[in-house]
């Protein structure tokens, strides 16, 4: 009888390693297991490949806010300049300045996720500090998320506590690789409500980290978000941004 329930139990465990093994579309190079619904939103609201940044951690949370499958909202700058509040299909559509392409997302739920993503077109000539990050009007930040950066045989990270924090957002420095398809990204989470504005500015001549922190953040900065000072000022090329109000 003992032997009989240890083959039920037995085959119970194997169908149900079955069923999990059945559900992952796609493993990432950190172990991260993606079902298909999952790795399509993440494709979109990031870009598809950004399941390789994320670590199991971050895909649990999109998860437990029940993200997953919510409506995906994109802006994207063209260039004339600052655009908002619509929404296009970033497959088909392709629009830039200098360049690149720079795109603002959300998805909401009880907290709203909000991407910020740069997309070169080429290999830019200059390789120095570029910076990136978001300021909010009317909008509380929860936490923010990492930055990334991505291309052909190049790759980096950088964590939250690598931000320039301010009451009215942050910003990421993130030094750009000699590769092409360069994809720099961050995000954050909030509560819904309010606008995000998102820039990325590039460095016309080279400049060290320490200069590429010296910044504010306000209305009337480059992209509606920094303000540059002392060895900064001059040194970045006063690129539009993009902004949507997050709900």
């Amino acid at each position: 009888m003992r032997k009989i329930m240890y083959f039920v139990v037995f085959g119970l465990m194997l169908v149900g390693i079955s069923n999990v093994k059945a559900s992952t579309y796609y493993t990432s190079k950190n172990g991260v297991d993606f079902t298909k619904e999952q790795y399509d939103y993440i494709s979109e609201l990031y870009y598809d490949g950004y399941q390789e940044v994320m670590s199991k951690e971050d895909l649990d949370k999109i998860v437990e806010l029940g993200l997953i499958g919510k409506e995906i909202k994109r802006v994207t700058m063209d260039s004339e300049g600052l655009i908002g509040e619509k929404p296009i299909n970033t497959r088909s559509t392709s629009v830039y300045y200098a360049g690149r392409t720079l795109s603002i997302g959300s998805s909401c739920s009880t907290q709203c996720l909000v991407t910020l993503m740069a997309q070169w077109t080429g290999t830019p000539s200059i390789k120095s500090w570029d910076v990136m990050g978001f300021r909010v009007s009317n909008l509380t930040i929860n936490s923010i998320n990492l930055a990334s950066i991505t291309g052909t045989g190049y790759s980096n990270t950088y964590p939250s506590t690598d931000a320039q924090v301010f009451s009215n957002g942050f910003g990421y420095s993130i030094k750009l690789g000699n590769a092409n398809n360069l994809k720099i990204t961050t995000s954050m989470y909030t509560q819904p409500g309010g606008i995000a504005y998102g820039s990325y500015q590039h460095a016309v001549e080279n400049v060290s980290k320490a200069t590429s922190q010296s910044y504010t953040i306000g209305l009337g900065g480059y992209g509606y978000v920094f303000h540059f000072t002392g060895n900064a000022y001059g040194k970045y090329d006063a690129a539009p941004g993009v902004y949507k109000s997050v709900n």
